[in-house]
Formats: C-alpha cells, structure tokens, sequence
C-alpha cells in the first residue's frame, strides 16, 4: 500500500526485498518493478567525484541508475532487471536539503522526506510497538534544520547542568 500509495508503483503481492544489494540501501523487485529506495538519514548523497566532461558529480545515484537499467555490467553481469520498469527513490529527513540536479542521474530520483513517511507509519501503526517506536525515532527527522538544532542545543544544555553536577 506504501508504495501505491506514496511512490505511485503498483508492487505485486509477491515482491522481494534485497537489502544492501550492491550497496542500495532497500531493494524492491517484482515482475513488472524494480525499486531503488537510498536512506539518507545520516548522510549525504556518497560516492562523489566531479567528471569534466559533463560538468555534473558522479555518485552512488548514478551508480544505482547504472547497475538497475543495465549500463554498468560490473555488478550485474546479467542485466538482471532490464526488462523492468526502474523506479529511484531517496528518504530523506526534512532537515536534509538535497540538491539532486547536480548529479549525474539525479533527475531520475524523487525525495521523499521522513515527515510523508512517519504520517504513513502513525496511519499502520495502532497498537504494534515496532511502528510505534519508529515513528517516535522519526520524530527529529521531520524537523526543518533550525528545529533540529534546537533540540540538539536542549540536549546539549541538559547534559551540561547533568554534568556539572560531578566532581572530576
């Protein structure tokens, strides 16, 4: 439903689920899609170095293009997915500002931000303590940059008057 409804694929019900298949973080295939998900909850788009010729940075974005559509048999000697449909998708926090126009492929990417994803998770998650606790995890994630710092400098303050209170 997830993925109907907020990548717009229509997934079989009996999908796969490769994680960290040649480094892509969540890997969705059925017998129609192939589905690259990149998390960047901690980190930046990776694997950069700035090619010349096109003026733009390569990455792992256009390493994952590559490896799903066929263009790069170093990993998928087979071609295994070239008769489906890609998809490419990244999860981002909010406070993550991704600028996918100045990488190779990156306009083959859409960004869906933690704060969509967490609506989803608190729609399912009822009574289930494993949703229950990933939508608490998301929380930070679905603030914008100047939220997160606040929270960051609260913590920080907190443990300081904590701290201060013992003797070295």
């Amino acid at each position: 439903d997830f993925a109907k409804k907020e990548l717009g694929v229509c997934l079989a019900e009996n999908f796969e689920i490769f994680r960290e298949k040649w480094n892509i973080d969540i890997l969705l295939v059925d017998d129609r899609n192939v589905v690259v998900i990149e998390n960047k909850v901690l980190s930046h788009i990776n694997g950069l170095w700035f090619n010349r010729v096109s003026g733009h940075e390569e990455s792992q974005l256009k390493k994952y293009y590559d490896i799903v559509t066929g263009k790069e048999d170093r990993f998928n000697p087979d071609n295994e997915y070239k008769e489906l449909t890609p998809h490419f998708f990244i999860f981002a926090p909010d406070h993550n500002n991704i600028d996918l126009a100045k990488y190779l492929r990156g306009e083959s990417y859409k960004i869906k931000k933690y704060s969509t994803i967490k609506v989803w998770v608190d729609t399912i998650a009822g009574n289930d303590d494993f949703a229950q606790q990933l939508s608490e995890a998301m929380v930070p994630h679905t603030q914008t940059t100047f939220d997160f710092y606040t929270d960051m400098k609260q913590r920080f303050m907190h443990e300081c008057k904590r701290n201060s209170k013992r003797t070295i």
